[in-house]
C-alpha cells in the first residue's frame, strides 16, 4: 500500500506535503528566510534536482523526507550537495515529521552531506542558527498544530 502526501497551500506556496508546509511554518515563528522550490538544477549526471527549500541567508538547501529516504533519492541528493558546496552552500536533509519539543534542549537531527572535493559523507548536524531553546520549542509546537483543512496559516 502507498500513501500518498497531501498537497498543502500556505504562505501563498502549494507544498507537495504537510510535512514540508510544517517545516516552513517553524522556519517563519523563527524569522528565516526561506525560498519554496525556487530553482531546479541540471546534475553533472544529467539527472534534475529541485531542492524543497533554499536558506539564502544561512546559505543552506533543506530537503524535506516524511519517510526514509531510498537509495536513488541519496544518491542523487548526494551529486547536488557537491555542486552546491561548490557554489558555497551546505546541503541538508531531514527525514520524518517535525520534531516533538521537549523539555531543556532542543535538537532538530538533520542529515547534512559534508562535502571534501568529491567525497560527500553523511552526518548529523546540529543545523539550526542561534535562536533560544525557548523560540524552538515555541516554533516546533507552532509547526506540529498548524492546521490547513480549512484555509488557516498555520
Amino acid at each position: 500500500m502507498t500513501i500518498s502526501a497531501i498537497e498543502t497551500r500556505y504562505a501563498g506556496c502549494l507544498f507537495r506535503s504537510r510535512t514540508e508546509a510544517r517545516f516552513a511554518v517553524f522556519m517563519d515563528r523563527l524569522s528565516l528566510t526561506w525560498e519554496y522550490e525556487g530553482q531546479g538544477f541540471q546534475l553533472p549526471s544529467g539527472r534534475r534536482y529541485l531542492p524543497d527549500f533554499k536558506l539564502p541567508d544561512l546559505k543552506i538547501f533543506l530537503e524535506i523526507k516524511g519517510a526514509e529516504p531510498t537509495d536513488r533519492e541519496l544518491s542523487k541528493v548526494r551529486e547536488f550537495a557537491v555542486e552546491a558546496y561548490a557554489a558555497g552552500y551546505v546541503t541538508l536533509m531531514l527525514v520524518g515529521g517535525v520534531p516533538r519539543p521537549g523539555p531543556g534542549t532542543v535538537d532538530i537531527p538533520a542529515r547534512s552531506f559534508l562535502v571534501t572535493g568529491k567525497t560527500v559523507q553523511d552526518v548529523r548536524t546540529d543545523w539550526m542558527p542561534a535562536h533560544t531553546a525557548q523560540a524552538l520549542r515555541d516554533a516546533l509546537t507552532a509547526a506540529r498544530s498548524a492546521r490547513f483543512e480549512f484555509g488557516e496559516s498555520g
